[in-house]
């Protein structure tokens, strides 16, 4: 889609940000602002995983804080599936304006992101995924730590129709919000990814197909990646906080908000402890 906001773009011969206020492309739903410079090499990426034939992308954000950007898109019919990684020295909020009702399943490999609105907060720590589903967005990706490595699928209607299924408890309440137009989480937070996840986002990089059998392999593997996310969150749903006083989850959080606060500065476990308490 097009995005008509002020943009500052990297000139990489003046080596300068120049100012933008025609339309740019910006790919609605990843976290990054798509703005492509030139293909680069993958001697800073995890080669056993991000795909080849990436793109260099900066950003610049309201507050004059940028992001240097490795992009790899490919679009399916109805789905769009993107690896990408950032690097920053500050914190970056992106802006973003989704119009159309789309469900993703979002893989934060590396990092700490999120995802920011006038009503809503949702953060994500590194080595944690999510489900989640938004009829309209307006408002703010977030990247909030100095590297941030992602993978993940974007999903229209078309295709995500095709996904209803409602055997599990957690499913038929996520279906539920969804065809009621309202925003939906499978979770109210993150989950762990696991290696079986892992291995079919590696899977999902490595696909040895082309043409139609390539679709087809790519199809299989984000609903197998979709069905393993819900049965884990099933198995978790009633498991969240087990083990952890009020207490407990009162000085946890205040561990991860000092860490937020101070995560471009060298911190050690006993710093942390002495000021939450732990």
């Amino acid at each position: 889609k097009k995005s008509k906001l002020q943009h500052r773009i990297f000139d990489p011969q003046k080596r300068i940000f120049n100012d933008c206020f025609d339309p740019v492309p910006v790919f609605c739903g990843t976290l990054f602002a798509h703005f492509p410079i030139t293909v680069m090499s993958n001697s800073n990426l995890n080669t056993w995983l991000f795909p080849r034939n990436n793109q260099e992308c900066f950003f610049v954000d309201e507050h004059g804080h940028s992001s240097r950007v490795m992009l790899y898109e490919e679009a399916l019919p109805g789905s769009t599936i993107f690896f990408a990684q950032a690097e920053q020295n500050a914190p970056v909020r992106m802006k973003e304006l989704q119009e159309k009702p789309q469900l993703s399943i979002y893989f934060s490999l590396e990092g700490d992101t999120g995802a920011e609105s006038a009503n809503d907060l949702f953060m994500l720590k590194g080595q944690q995924h999510l489900i989640g589903y938004k009829p309209h967005f307006d408002g703010y990706y977030l990247l909030n730590s100095p590297v941030v490595k992602n993978f993940g699928v974007i999903m229209e209607e078309s295709f995500f129709n095709r996904l209803y299924i409602d055997d599990l408890d957690v499913l038929k309440r996520f279906w539920e919000k969804v065809h009621a137009g309202q925003d939906a989480e499978i979770m109210p937070s993150g989950m762990p990814l696991t290696p079986r996840q892992l291995s079919l986002i590696h899977e999902i990089a490595n696909c040895p197909f082309t043409g139609q059998m390539r679709q087809v392999y790519l199809e299989s593997k984000i609903i197998e990646l979709f069905l393993f996310q819900a049965s884990q969150a099933e198995s978790l749903r009633d498991n969240k906080t087990a083990g952890f006083s009020k207490q407990d989850i009162d000085k946890l959080h205040a561990a991860k908000a000092f860490i937020r606060q101070h995560m471009f500065e060298p911190l050690s476990m006993q710093q942390i402890s002495r000021v939450s308490g732990l």
